[in-house]
């Protein structure tokens, strides 16, 4: 029977499939693709190396959502920059011709003791109490009713303490920032930064800084922790400043720490009876920096 008809090898060479599968168990791999040439395969032989298939690019990451950037909030009040008052002031519209109105007043050059602030020290200079007690040192009144520390700075930086050379400043200052929404910190640098106006502007006048006066009818109320918090700033401010710090607070209040009746009306401001009592308390320390050598 011829190979043919076995059937075992399909038509070709026949001594070189021989060889081929004598040499299959050995080499198995390396001939992979010489016997598929030849139309042969290896029992077990492994199939020849494909190509891993083709993969599709993976899917484009969705899209990261941007959140929108953060809205700043509102700058930081600054009660330490100079500004002309609101419209809404106590003086609305007539503020400016205030100003203006002071920086002619008579007897500017010759004042002795100059009152610097808000309503405190505009109702203070035309009190009764104060009239009495320093008529004599022509005192000239520098205070104008709601400004805050932004507006004394403006009226400074404009001219307010032009031509003087006061052997006293009375700076009281800071009230209405509180009223109006200022922290006690915030309150306390611009009274700092008013300080160092008059250092610079009238070195040689004595400055008494007058602390807040108690506000709220009880220890417990807000108000009075701000004014408190606001009058602890102030005093570390005058003794680096090497200015005299009056807290006046004390007399205002009873022994309970709520208010004593009659002394402050329903705005926080002294009544006659009032004034006198602060005129009193400070009637004192006021003489003995009148009385001090120029510095």
């Amino acid at each position: 029977m011829s190979v043919a008809a076995r059937g075992s090898i399909l038509p070709g060479s026949t001594l070189h499939g021989r060889a081929a599968l004598r040499r299959c168990a050995v080499t198995r791999a390396p001939l992979a693709a010489w016997l598929a040439a030849l139309g042969l395969a290896c029992a077990g032989a492994p199939p020849a190396a494909q190509s891993p298939p083709a993969q599709s690019p993976p899917a484009p990451a969705p899209p990261t959502s941007v959140s929108p950037p953060a809205t700043p909030g509102p700058p930081e009040r600054r009660a330490d920059l100079a500004s002309e008052a609101p419209p809404e002031g106590p003086l609305g519209p007539h503020w400016r011709e205030r100003h203006d109105a002071l920086l002619r007043a008579s007897g500017r050059s010759s004042a002795q003791l100059v009152l610097l602030g808000g309503s405190l020290a505009d109702g203070w200079h035309g009190s009764r109490a104060f009239q009495k007690q320093w008529r004599e040192r022509k005192p000239l009144n520098l205070a104008l009713p709601g400004d805050q520390t932004q507006q004394l700075l403006w009226r400074v930086e404009h001219g307010a303490l032009d031509g003087l050379s006061p052997r006293l400043v009375v700076l009281a200052a800071g009230t209405e920032n509180l009223a109006q929404g200022f922290t006690p910190a915030q309150t306390a640098r611009g009274v700092d930064a008013l300080l160092e106006q008059l250092g610079e502007r009238l070195p040689g006048s004595a400055v008494l800084l007058l602390g807040l006066l108690p506000a709220g009818q009880s220890p417990a109320d807000p108000l009075r922790a701000a004014s408190d918090a606001t009058n602890r700033e102030l005093g570390a401010l005058a003794s680096a400043a090497r200015v005299t710090f009056a807290d006046v607070g004390g007399v205002f209040l009873e022994p309970d720490g709520s208010l004593t009746p009659g002394m402050l009306n329903d705005d926080g401001e002294p009544t006659p009876l009032g004034y006198e009592a602060l005129t009193i308390s400070v009637s004192l320390l006021a003489q003995r920096l009148l009385e001090q050598p120029a510095r």
